[in-house]
């Protein structure tokens, strides 16, 4: 039985992140794509992500927005989760953004969403200066550090129970 959500529950969005490492662990690239077509972030680099689809697990899920977003085809079993960002969206919108590693994936990163990417380059993560937006860079600095979760957009009031 499925009951409708209470006023009292939050209404968080799912977001997946995948972050796909070009030279598969020798010297980590992170494969980021310049977003367009959106007012959010427009200009800004993204790592291959999207939504949660209903009733979708986590890993299928990113598994999918990888294959959606660049064509590149990885199996959700192996893929590694590496960090948790409950953070505030643009528009106030409250998300969870679940990051995982994809290191055994075959095909190559292209842009299959020109409508909504410019393009997909390869970065070092430790000298990225492609434009990321603000929760991402720091996710991307929880990840650097084996940092597991974070919170991100939230308030001091907000955040203090």
């Amino acid at each position: 039985m499925t009951l409708p959500p209470s006023r009292d529950t939050a209404q968080h969005r799912a977001d997946v992140h995948v972050l796909l490492d070009g030279n598969r662990g020798a010297r980590p690239t992170l494969l980021l794509g310049r977003r367009r077509g959106k007012p959010a972030w427009e200009g800004y680099c993204q790592l291959p992500s999207g939504s949660l689809g209903p009733g979708e697990p986590l890993r299928a899920g990113a598994a999918r927005e990888l294959k959606e977003k660049t064509g590149v085809t990885a199996d959700p079993a192996t893929l590694r989760m590496l960090h948790i960002s409950n953070h505030r969206g643009p528009y106030g919108t409250d998300r969870a953004g679940f990051f995982f590693a994809a290191q055994d994936w075959t095909d190559t990163g292209v842009s299959t969403e020109p409508e909504l990417c410019e393009g997909r380059e390869w970065w070092d993560p430790g000298a990225l200066t492609a434009p990321l937006p603000p929760y991402l860079a720091e996710a991307l600095g929880h990840v650097a550090h084996g940092r597991r979760h974070s919170e991100f957009g939230w308030t001091a009031q907000e955040a203090t129970p």
